[in-house]
């Protein structure tokens, strides 16, 4: 008798243990996702002022190169996970909002040494 009550308190303590230890581990998942996704909004938002600062000084040159640049950044990332990564979410889920663009990053050039100078605007 004796020894199933030690047993069910170690299974209890165990159970217990394990609960604990998934809640804080989704805390620290959830926590981390949160600093990505405001690291994230927080640079295009940056990169989005430079653009309308640009156009609105006139200089559709430089917004436009910096569009160009941002673009092939984002489709090099996006290749990286569709070409090496093969995460079947994020294949479904750009399929299912551009039907053309999941074949583009297949066969889209990845060179994570390219350079680019940003061109400053020089106001009209």
């Amino acid at each position: 008798m004796k020894n199933r009550i030690l047993f069910s308190l170690a299974i209890f303590s165990m159970l217990i243990a394990y609960f604990i230890g998934v809640s804080v581990g989704k805390q620290g998942i959830s926590y981390a996702l949160d600093v990505t996704q405001g690291e994230l909004a927080f640079n295009h938002l940056k990169r989005y002022r430079v653009i309308k600062e640009d156009l609105e000084s006139g200089c559709l040159e430089e917004a436009l190169e910096k569009l160009s640049f941002y673009v092939d950044e984002q489709m090099m990332l996006l290749a990286e996970y569709v070409q090496h990564h093969k995460v079947e979410a994020i294949n479904s889920y750009i399929a299912k909002r551009d039907d053309t663009l999941l074949g583009q990053l297949k066969s889209y050039e990845i060179d994570w040494k390219k350079e680019w100078v940003e061109k400053k605007c020089q106001e009209i």
